[in-house]
């Protein structure tokens, strides 16, 4: 007795595709204009899906669970093989979809995947895909040729030693994972970017060469790797500093960790570190430890260096021998010109009037600094050392009101002077002072240039003329907010100056 309809197999694979086939396509059709219209790569590997694989799984379907059309007829076998080749086409669409996908968003898990590990996904869907479709479909006994395959494998292995010892060591690169793409490496000695590994060789741009450099895997597995990891990475600068055992070591602290502070690639936090590390018969050792992005390693490690040049030279300090990096520095000791000094002093329009004894009073109360490029003598909002007036190169004067950018309100050069609120005490600076090039200045005593304005009435007057003209022309280029700053050390010079 044939059973009911409703109790039927075929009855119920009939429902199922024509209630459930409308509502796959369409969400596969939704899901892929969502993708689309985020700009997801995904998008076509699901349209794929849906007017590819199914046009050929529902005629299948209906042929062998309704119809009820079985065993394998060449025409089956020709459909069934089509699905699965339509299936794999997909599959592998999907894949690179994936990786397309990993590439605009780095931040996603699936980024932090080599690219070899799609590759080898790859080709197990293609491998997959041939062999169930040759004995899965159309019966073919694969056994028969394993021994064959297995004999043919050992003398293809033994042939190919040193390409399968790289593929192997790829293989283990990827379990490691000792770098990913991006990353900056030292390997052999050499700063290597990582730029793509592969199933042999792994591709490397070389710092110093600026050439890709393609390292086989199998170097690589024997070699030492030291990974510095991506921009943004936190990494620590630590050298070694030898200074003359005259140097008092809390005076030598002071002036390394002032200029550490100053230069822009160091970060404050972790804060730098100097510390007295070690007494030698000639030296007492010093350790410099601060943090930097290893991405500007190389500036940094160039801003530090050079402006401890000028540092050690500006506070009288003594390398014992020369420091352990390139271009290294000995025995530096300012020098102290009476000459430059009074001819400096000559040079500038506000001391030029005054007679020679007031000249050698001056001599004997300034100091001769040098200054780096780029490197800040003046810092706005902090007191100024002294008066300075400059001997050689050129400087800016800038300004940053609240968290606005820095603008560059003038530039002095040779003979020009700055710093007048040392006259005023602790008066903070309204402005900051920045190198423009290698600058070397005379800074006068504050207190000095005090008394010579209360000895010379004439000189007061220099000078007040003088302060007055670059107040007015510093608050015209800056605006009201300068002229808000300036107006209570202007009220102080000029009270200053009726006393007399």
């Amino acid at each position: 007795m044939e059973a009911p309809l409703i109790k039927q197999a075929a009855f119920w694979w009939g429902v199922g595709l024509v209630a459930g086939m409308p509502i796959l396509v369409l969400a596969l059709g939704e899901w892929s204009e969502r993708l689309a219209r985020r700009g997801n790569p995904l998008a076509q590997g699901v349209r794929q899906i849906r007017h590819v694989v199914l046009p050929v799984l529902v005629p299948l379907l209906i042929l062998q669970y309704i119809i009820g059309i079985t065993g394998s007829t060449a025409w089956m076998n020709l459909l069934k093989t089509l699905l699965w080749l339509t299936t794999a086409y997909a599959g592998l669409t999907l894949l690179r979809n994936v990786s397309q996908y990993s590439a605009r968003h780095p931040t996603v898990w699936v980024s932090k995947m080599p690219g070899l590990l799609f590759i080898i996904a790859r080709a197990i869907v293609v491998f997959g895909m041939i062999v169930h479709i040759l004995s899965g479909v159309w019966g073919f006994d694969l056994s028969q040729y394993a021994t064959s395959l297995g004999l043919g494998s050992m003398a293809i292995a033994f042939a190919l030693q040193d390409p399968l010892s790289n593929l192997v060591s790829g293989f283990l690169l990827l379990a490691d994972r000792p770098f990913q793409v991006g990353d900056w490496c030292q390997i052999g000695g050499r700063w290597l970017l990582v730029q793509q590994t592969g199933w042999r060789t792994t591709r490397f741009e070389s710092y110093a060469e600026g050439a890709v450099v393609v390292m086989p895997n199998g170097n690589l597995g024997k070699a030492d790797i030291v990974n510095y990891g991506q921009k943004g990475s936190l990494h620590v600068m630590r050298h070694m500093i030898h200074f003359s055992h005259d140097d008092p070591p809390n005076v030598v602290k002071d002036v390394i960790m002032e200029l550490l502070l100053s230069v822009e690639e160091v970060l404050e936090q972790p804060p730098p570190e100097v510390i007295t590390y070690d007494y030698e018969e000639n030296a007492i050792v010093y350790r410099m430890s601060y943090y930097i992005d290893f991405w500007n390693w190389g500036s940094a490690r160039d801003h530090v260096y050079t402006q401890l040049y000028y540092a050690i030279r500006r506070h009288g300090l003594t390398l014992a021998r020369p420091m352990a990096f390139w271009g290294g520095i000995d025995a530096l000791k300012p020098q102290k010109s009476v000459q430059q000094i009074v001819d400096t002093l000559r040079m500038s329009a506000l001391f030029a009037s005054l007679p020679a004894e007031t000249i050698d009073e001056l001599v004997a109360v300034t100091s001769v600094q040098d200054y780096a490029e780029h490197e800040h003598i003046v810092r706005q909002g902090k007191p100024d050392d002294g008066f300075y007036i400059i001997a050689a190169g050129e400087v800016a004067v800038t300004m940053q009101v609240g968290s606005g950018p820095e603008r560059h309100l003038a530039y002095y050069t040779a003979g020009d002077f700055f710093g007048e609120m040392a006259l005023l005490g602790n008066e903070s600076s309204p402005v900051g002072v920045i190198a423009v090039t290698d600058v070397r200045v005379l800074i006068i005593d504050g207190y000095a240039i005090t008394q010579l304005i209360d000895q010379s009435p004439q000189f007061a007057l220099e000078m007040n003329f003088f302060i007055e003209k670059r107040q007015t022309h510093l608050s015209t280029i800056a605006g009201v907010e300068t002229e808000r700053r300036h107006q209570t050390a202007r009220h102080d010079w000029i009270n200053m100056i009726k006393k007399l």
